[in-house]
């Protein structure tokens, strides 16, 4: 818009005025980018909540932490209670599905 050039879309009509562009064109993104955001959180959230209703979060703490019961030291036990977790994050990628 500062420099002369078309902040909308060619498909879109243009308001007359390039501060009012800016905002229409805000609002385009919005509603074509935010829906498919908003179902994506929403299947997530869905997921999770399924998972805890099932169990599976505390199952997959117990099996997690079963080794971690066999080290008496609390300097290892951060150390490798670390690892597990590093490991735990390649299967689940955000805190969003942890529940």
């Amino acid at each position: 818009a500062i420099m002369g050039h078309k902040v909308l879309p060619s498909s879109q009509a243009s308001t007359g005025y390039s501060a009012t562009d800016i905002v229409e064109y805000v609002k385009i993104l919005l509603m074509s980018r935010g829906g498919d955001l908003g179902m994506m959180i929403m299947m997530l959230c869905g997921f999770a909540a399924y998972m805890t209703h099932i169990g599976a979060n505390d199952m997959v703490v117990k099996l997690a932490s079963k080794p971690l019961q066999y080290i008496n030291s609390p300097y290892l036990l951060m150390i490798a209670a670390y690892f597990v977790a590093c490991l735990m994050s390649l299967a689940v990628s955000s805190a969003t599905g942890l529940g």
